[in-house]
């Protein structure tokens, strides 16, 4: 057999799509594939409580904790190979999750949320005091291990979040779908107010009935999570005038050091015309990305557009980068020529890279321009035509660029 060089090897392996099966075929070729085969296999690993579930609904590619505990058990070494360990809650009680962290000592990005499968008269979150004591505890110990610095928890009910301040080395945390209640049954051991403080830099509050609670952990003077160095924050506005109050003061404690702020509006929150004092980003001097993400097409939301570029934006800014992502209706008249106008005048993106990206009202795949959307470019939209917008199909989204160098950018950017 030809001797093929390592690097070769890897470089096959790497090029296989994320195909369990392919993967667990290709680690039994040779010793050469078996090592980087086995580590794209187990970076991240899936544990599903049922075993039925994890073998039919999920092919295989998820383990239960026993199927995990055996393999590590069998063969340490793979578990240096877990980067991201996945949790599928169950509806109550559960098992322990029967590995630790000598056995996972390379685990830096921990998931969990509740099964999609089960009970089928279930809908909604799982309550995180239905769980066992001991499924609970092993989860806490899991997030306080000093190796993971990136959580997500999403579908839970009543999850402590006292315990999320004792975290300090968390870097980022992703809420979603999570109420929270005040209780200490976490038996780990809580470090003393002394302690060192960690920097959060990421934090997603995503759909969350109260992010003002979890905000105020995170501030309280017990905390040695500190957030007042955040460098990015994602967040859904439901309500037009409550929502946008509250952030002003939410964001307090973080919007000078904010480098990248994320917003998703619910349907008809941009059909009110913004006044003065809604949105100030004044004091976010440092902030060099936002995404604003709306249910509602172009046309629902220009004025909104008009006012927040206008009044929420400082004309002295250092912000590189302002991206909408919007539904495209593309049997309407969407008054593009106006957002043509508003964006080439607007002197508080005279230095920023502004992108549309638009998700379709039909499914598609197909690549190239729609002629429809050429039409529009080229009657309606003089100005990004001569500043050089590109119109492209990406995976079912439509997006429009405005290069910020015009004489060095890429066709089809993504971004």
């Amino acid at each position: 057999m030809v001797n093929v060089p390592q690097e070769i090897v890897d470089t096959i392996v790497e090029a296989i799509p994320t195909d369990h099966s392919m993967l667990k075929t290709c680690a039994l070729v040779s010793s050469s594939f078996r090592y980087p085969a086995q580590k794209r296999l187990y970076k991240s690993v899936q544990l599903e409580f049922s075993q039925d579930t994890a073998r039919h609904v999920y092919h295989g590619a998820a383990l239960t904790p026993l199927q995990l505990h055996n393999i590590l058990a069998a063969n340490p070494v793979l578990g240096k190979h877990v980067k991201h360990l996945s949790v599928l809650l169950p509806w109550s009680d559960g098992e322990g999750l029967l590995v630790n962290l000598d056995m996972l000592p390379c685990v830096c990005k921990f998931s969990m949320t509740r099964s999609q499968f089960g009970d089928p008269f279930r809908h909604g979150n799982a309550h995180w005091s239905s769980l066992s004591a001991h499924l609970r505890n092993d989860i806490y110990n899991i997030i306080r291990s000093p190796q993971v610095v990136d959580i997500s928890i999403s579908n839970i009910d009543a999850f402590s979040a006292p315990f999320l301040t004792t975290c300090a080395q968390l870097k980022s945390i992703n809420l979603e779908y999570v109420t929270h209640t005040n209780s200490t049954d976490f038996l780990v051991d809580v470090p003393p107010t002394s302690a060192r403080r960690g920097g959060l830099e990421v934090l997603r509050l995503m759909r969350i009935a109260d992010p003002r609670s979890f905000i105020d952990y995170f501030s309280a003077p017990l905390s040695i999570l500190d957030i007042s160095h955040l460098r990015e924050y994602h967040t859904i506005m439901y309500n037009n005038v409550q929502d946008t109050a509250e952030f002003q003061t939410l964001s307090e404690p973080f919007a000078r050091s904010l480098e990248k702020l994320s917003f998703e509006f619910s349907h008809n929150y941009g059909s009110r015309r913004m006044e003065p004092g809604d949105f100030d980003l004044t004091n976010m001097q440092n902030l060099r990305i936002l995404e604003l993400t709306s249910d509602d097409s172009v046309v629902e939301m220009h004025d909104w557009l008009e006012a927040f570029i206008y009044i929420a934006l400082p004309e002295n800014n250092v912000l590189q980068t302002l991206s909408f992502t919007l539904p495209y209706d593309y049997h309407s008249d969407m008054g593009w020529r106006e957002i043509d106008t508003l964006l080439y005048n607007s002197f508080a993106l005279a230095k920023t890279q502004v992108k549309f990206r638009f998700s379709p009202y039909f499914n598609s795949t197909k690549e190239g321009t729609d002629p429809e959307l050429d039409e529009i470019l080229e009657q309606d939209m003089p100005y990004l035509l001569e500043r050089g917008a590109v119109l492209t199909w990406k995976k079912s989204l439509l997006y429009l660029t405005i290069p910020e160098d015009l004489n060095d950018w890429e066709y089809g950017e993504e971004f």
